[in-house]
């Protein structure tokens, strides 16, 4: 579009701008309805709301609309010049018939005449054919070529790698060159391996292609073989002919939304493997989990040892031992077992369980916070063990009969509380695995 209009400002004429450049300045709220504008042929500035009533026909209605109406025009004032006018006669000639077949076919001719550039792109919108790349495979060009020859109700896109994953095409059945900003993220449970990808990658849109050859990886350092959801933006402002109009509303920014495979295996064997790695994965996760099971057991059964053996400390007490020896003992075996297995226990990485890297993000964190939980059961044990054996220390002699029973009381109190938690966890792990 010309660059005819300037902005008026202080008695000054800035530009020359295009209508455009106008309407995007009104959108970015740089001039408003009442700016003043000017273009030659103008008595005197207007203001931007008016601007309507001064356009000029776009070239797009020269183009399709004008041959058009000019024929119409110049037929329907033949019309009426003939209906007020004597057809011409030889002498002895009778009065001819009004030629209306004439006029019918000159008319229809006019109109195929104007209406022929109109044909012409609808012809080169839906009847398109990409060029295949040299690295691109038959079965991926063929799709693509495909997408790219969709009718146009709605906008399609497909995508395609190279043979060594360095390069990305997109085919799409929308008929518009410029910018295209594509988001790929991988669909984890979808992958040949449990790796999260995410990429932002650029490139000019041309002939309904594009190549991506810089991928920038904002998550993963290569593309794996798998499932991915890409997200396209055509971000240049799109100026779409009278043809498209009739078929989707344009905007400045155009999203697309799609789920696509990006190996270079054939689909099907794609599936039929990623089929099989899943079920492979999935034995590795209910094997994680049996193994996070049988640590609950063991935690469990430490905490109640110990409980019992608190409890010894009391009822072995005869001629041969007093409460003290026996405190002594119990102190000496927590502290030669219990203790060394519930501190090294804790300070165990969930990372080391067989097979973690194969599961996905979703399983690792629901292991981690089971995981997490056994480890707090376990430290809670420990203090609580150290507290219990520090509070009977402090009495210095054996407790009475109902002395006894109270304080037998608060511990297994103490202790079922991590019994419990334990058996909580025991029962939800053995859920995963069974």
């Amino acid at each position: 579009m010309k660059k005819i209009w300037f902005i008026v400002k202080n008695d000054e004429h800035i530009g020359p701008y295009s209508q455009y450049d106008l309407k995007d300045f009104h959108r970015e709220s740089k001039i408003s309805k009442e700016t003043k504008i000017w273009k030659k042929g103008l008595a005197k500035a207007i203001v931007y709301s008016e601007i309507n009533l001064h356009n000029q026909p776009e070239k797009i209605n020269k183009k399709f609309k004008t041959k058009e109406q000019e024929a119409v025009r110049k037929l329907e004032e033949g019309l009426r010049v003939l209906q007020h006018q004597e057809p011409f006669k030889l002498p002895g000639q009778e009065d001819a018939p009004f030629p209306w077949n004439k006029i019918a076919i000159a008319f229809a001719l006019t109109l195929f005449l104007s209406t022929t550039p109109f044909l012409y792109e609808l012809y080169q919108m839906t009847s398109h054919k990409i060029s295949k790349p040299s690295g691109m495979k038959k079965s991926d060009y063929e799709r693509l070529l495909q997408t790219s020859s969709n009718a146009l109700e709605e906008v399609t896109v497909s995508f395609a790698p190279s043979k060594d994953m360095s390069e990305l095409w997109m085919a799409t059945n929308f008929a518009y060159d410029g910018k295209v900003i594509v988001k790929i993220k991988s669909i984890q449970e979808k992958m040949l391996r449990p790796e999260i990808i995410a990429i932002t990658t650029e490139g000019e849109l041309k002939d309904r292609l594009v190549s991506f050859t810089n991928l920038k990886y904002e998550v993963g350092t290569r593309l794996v073989p798998g499932y991915y959801q890409f997200s396209v933006e055509f971000v240049s402002p799109v100026e779409k002919k009278y043809l498209i109009e009739n078929f989707i509303s344009l905007q400045k920014k155009l999203s697309q939304s799609t789920v696509g495979l990006i190996s270079v295996l054939p689909d099907q064997v794609f599936d039929q493997k990623l089929a099989e790695y899943q079920s492979q994965r999935q034995e590795v996760g209910k094997q994680i989990w049996f193994e996070l099971h049988q640590k609950f057991l063991t935690v469990k059964t430490v905490v109640e040892q110990i409980k019992e053996e608190i409890f010894m400390v009391y009822d072995k007490q005869n001629s041969d031992s007093s409460w003290q020896e026996n405190l002594q003992n119990f102190e000496q075996k927590y502290q030669k077992y219990f203790s060394v297995f519930l501190t090294s226990f804790s300070e165990q990485d969930y990372t080391t369980l067989y097979g973690f890297s194969q599961i996905t993000d979703e399983e690792r964190s629901s292991v981690k916070d089971y995981y997490q939980e056994l480890v707090q059961i376990s430290i809670k044990a420990a203090k609580d063990s150290a507290r219990t054996l520090s509070e009977l220390q402090k009495n210095g002699r054996s407790p009475s009969s109902q002395d006894w029973e109270w304080i037998k009381s608060k511990i297994s109190k103490r202790f079922d509380k991590l019994i419990q938690r334990s058996d909580d966890g025991i029962v939800i792990v053995k859920s995963k695995f069974n």
